[in-house]
């Protein structure tokens, strides 16, 4: 119970929510996207395909208002 709890708070308080979706949905380029723009810690989460791909995380960087540094770990 308390686990599902946790995942609840941390999904509505912009945790990082890709933390808690299937695989299939962490190698969703607009989903992956859209939790970045919101926690861009969240990258941490999205597939080795997705870290790996070099245009997928300047295309973040280009199109960000703001990133806290973690992101420059993938560059």
């Amino acid at each position: 119970v308390m686990n599902f709890i946790e995942k609840i708070y941390g999904i509505l308080f912009h945790r990082s929510f890709l933390k808690y979706v299937s695989n299939r949905l962490k190698d969703n380029e607009t989903v992956v996207m859209s939790a970045i723009q919101k926690n861009s810690g969240s990258l941490k989460y999205a597939s080795d395909r997705l870290i790996n791909d070099e245009a997928f995380v300047m295309a973040y960087i280009a199109n960000a208002d703001h990133y806290n540094g973690e992101i420059l770990q993938y560059i």
